[in-house]
């Protein structure tokens, strides 16, 4: 019995023919680079989002209470 007639590699060989077709189209799309783009912008869109919230919370909630609760998160 050789290694090709074996159940294993029945049942092994489309899950590593997956493997591999998936890490070429990987590679081929560039996705390392797209990753750290996206990590890249999104680090930055972090801090005006933080500011709107602040503000349509502040909005609702009043905003000295917002900016005690904010303050004394930050100091704690």
């Amino acid at each position: 019995m050789t290694l090709k007639d074996s159940r294993f590699f029945y049942y092994l060989h489309p899950a590593w023919e997956l493997f591999k077709e998936t890490y070429v189209e990987w590679r081929k799309d560039n996705a390392p680079q797209l990753g750290a783009a996206l990590a890249f912008y999104t680090i930055f869109s972090l801090a005006p989002l933080f500011i709107i919230i602040i503000a349509v919370i502040g909005y609702f909630l009043g905003k000295e209470s917002v900016q005690i609760y904010m303050i004394k998160e930050m100091t704690e």
